[in-house]
C-alpha cells in the first residue's frame, strides 16, 4: 500500500492537476470571504452614517461565525475538492492507463484506496486552512461588520472542522459517483450542477417538497455545520452522520464496481 500511496502521489504532482487543486482550494474561500466582507462591511458603514430600514437585530458571535465561515465561503473549496476526486478516476479511465494497475481483482481495490487516502490527505489541512484563512481575511475587510466574528475563536475552529467534513464526505460521494458512472460528463453535473441547482430545485417540483428536501445530503450538511433555516428536523450530529453514512455507502459502491467491471480488451 505505501508504494500505490506514492505512485498515486507522483501522478498527480507528474501534471498540473494537484497544483491547481490546492492552489485553488486555498485562494478561492479568502477571495469569497474578502468579496462578502467589502460588501457586508461597506453596508453597515453606511447604515451607520444614514437611516437603514431593513438593518436586522445583529447576531451574536457563534451565529455571525457560522454564517460567515460555514456559509458560502467554503464552496469554492467543495467545487474544486470534488472535481479533483472525480478527476484522480475519471483522468485514468479515459486514457485506459488503469488497464494495466486493475489487472488483478485485488490490486483494483488497493489502488482505489490508495486514491481515496490521496484525497482525504489534500482535503483535510487544505480545507481547514482555507477555512480559518478566510476568517482572516473577513476580520482585516469587513470593518464594523467583522466585530463579531473572531477568527481565532473556539467557534471559528469548530466551524472549520464541521466544514472540512463535510467538503471531504462530498469528495468522497464524488469519487464514488465517478466510480459508479466512470462517465466524465454525468459526473460533472452531479458534481457542479447538483448542489448549485438540482438540490435547491428538487423541492419545488416534487410533491411534499418539505418531506424531500429533509433528506437531501447538502441541506444536511448545512444544518451539520449550525446552518439553520433548512427543512431538517434531525438534530445536527444526526444530519452529519446522514451525510457521513450517504458518502460511505456511494464510495464502497463505486469501488465495488471497479472490482466487477470488464477491462477494455488490447488493441
Amino acid at each position: 500500500m505505501t508504494g500505490l500511496l506514492r505512485a498515486e502521489l507522483t501522478k498527480a504532482r507528474s501534471t498540473p492537476l494537484l497544483v491547481w487543486t490546492v492552489g485553488l482550494a486555498l485562494l478561492l474561500p479568502p477571495l469569497l470571504a474578502a468579496l462578502l466582507g467589502g460588501a457586508m462591511g461597506s453596508r453597515e458603514s453606511y447604515c451607520a452614517r444614514n437611516s437603514c430600514d431593513n438593518v436586522l437585530a445583529p447576531p451574536d458571535a457563534t451565529v455571525a461565525t457560522i454564517g460567515v465561515l460555514g456559509d458560502g465561503i467554503p464552496g469554492g473549496a467543495l467545487t474544486v475538492l470534488t472535481a479533483f476526486a472525480a478527476a484522480l478516476l475519471l483522468v485514468e479511465l479515459r486514457y485506459n492507463t488503469l488497464s494495466t494497475a486493475f489487472l488483478v481483482t485485488s490490486r483494483r481495490t488497493h489502488v482505489a484506496v490508495a486514491k481515496v487516502v490521496l484525497l482525504v490527505a489534500v482535503a483535510v489541512p487544505v480545507v481547514f486552512v482555507a477555512t480559518m484563512a478566510s476568517g482572516v481575511v473577513f476580520d482585516r475587510v469587513a470593518g464594523p461588520a467583522a466585530a463579531r466574528v473572531s477568527p481565532f475563536s473556539a467557534a471559528s475552529f469548530d466551524v472549520a472542522a464541521r466544514t472540512t467534513s463535510v467538503v471531504v464526505a462530498f469528495a468522497l460521494m464524488a469519487f464514488g459517483i465517478a466510480a459508479l458512472t466512470r462517465h466524465i460528463w454525468v459526473t460533472a453535473a452531479v458534481v457542479v450542477a447538483w448542489p448549485n441547482f438540482l438540490e435547491p430545485l428538487l423541492p419545488m417540483v416534487l410533491p411534499g417538497g418539505d418531506e424531500v428536501a429533509a433528506y437531501l445530503p447538502f441541506a444536511n450538511a448545512r444544518h451539520f455545520v449550525g446552518i439553520e433555516g433548512g427543512p431538517v428536523t434531525w438534530s445536527p450530529l444526526v444530519s452529519g452522520a446522514y451525510v457521513a453514512l450517504l458518502a460511505v455507502v456511494l464510495l464502497v459502491a463505486g469501488v465495488a464496481r471497479l472490482s466487477r467491471v470488464d477491462l477494455p480488451r488490447s488493441p
